[in-house]
């Protein structure tokens, strides 16, 4: 497990989960 992440890994993580989240629950 990596504690200390690039700000950008965490930003791509983030984005993809906020689209897919939207992706699975909007109609």
């Amino acid at each position: 497990m990596r504690i200390l992440l690039p700000i950008g890994d965490v930003n791509m993580l983030l984005t993809k989960t906020v689209l897919l989240y939207f992706q699975i629950h909007l109609p």
